[in-house]
This record gives C-alpha cells, structure tokens and sequence, in this order.
C-alpha cells in the first residue's frame, strides 16, 4: 500500500524518475550496502503506517510499514510506530542481501530506491527473467528506471 494520498503512478514515477534522475549524484559505495535514513523515509512514505492488521488491495494481510507474511509474527494487535520501524529496520536485511547478490555499482539514492521497490514487490522482482531484474543485469538504468513503471497497480 502506497499511502499518504499519493497515487501508485504518480508515486512509481516519483521513484523511477529518482531513480534515473539520481543515477550520478553520489559515488557507488564499496562493499554491502544498506538502506539508508532517506530510503526508510521513502519507504515509510509510500507504505504509510498501519498499527493494525489489514487486508492491501490485493487481500494481503499487512501491518505497520507494509509488513506482511512471517514478518507480522510477533507484533502486537496494535503496534507503536517505534515497532513498526524497529520491524522495518531488521525485515530489511533480506531485501538489501538480494541487492546486493547483484553486484551492482550503485549509489545510495539507486540503493534505497531499489530497496523500496523491492521491499513492496519481493526479491522475485530482481529475478533474471523479470524485467527489473534484467535491466538491472544489464546495467541499464534508464531500462530499470522504466521497469519500475510496471509495478505500480497491485492486482491490475
């Protein structure tokens, strides 16, 4: 659920034209990287909070920061924001580890972009035969930049 009034189009074309658009603003980092204090904004902004469990449009149970599946267990029926972004903040890992597989030379406006997108869609997304996944393959940023549109109605 991409919250806060913001449109799934207009706020995949956010994303995929920072994405682009930020391509060269800041040098590659070495080694692994992770989601930066920008990108858990970014993500925050287009999951939007949720204390309480709910059905996302595609009938996805989902709480807090777009959390879903194995990482709800635990939270309480109402959860604080300060444990929705603890959850956040460690479910991370997974997703920053498949980025980082790619071996990708990417700045950290590039990383977190992808961290959100993949964060929302699942490590699928980077998949070789999914169009994400081999735009980023091929080094084409303006070809992920574009895959990225294609993600941005959740069940059509």
């Amino acid at each position: 659920m991409w919250g806060c009034g913001v449109s799934r189009s207009g706020a995949a074309a956010v994303l995929a034209s920072s994405f682009l658009l930020l391509a060269l603003a800041v040098p590659p980092a070495a080694g692994e990287m992770r989601t930066g204090p920008r990108g858990l904004q970014l993500i925050k902004h287009f999951e939007g909070f949720y204390p309480s469990p709910y059905r996302d449009p595609v009938g996805v149970l989902t709480q807090c920061y777009g959390a879903t599946g194995v990482e709800m267990l635990g939270l309480p029926p109402i959860a604080t924001e300060r444990q929705c972004h603890d959850r956040l903040v460690r479910s991370l890992g997974r997703y920053e580890r498949a980025i980082n597989r790619l071996g990708l030379p990417l700045n950290q406006n590039q990383f977190d972009a992808l961290a959100s997108a993949v964060y929302n869609l699942g490590v699928g997304v980077l998949e070789p035969g999914r169009s994400l996944g081999a735009a980023l393959r091929a080094r084409c940023w303006r070809c992920a930049a574009d895959a990225l549109l294609l993600y941005v109605y959740a069940g059509g």
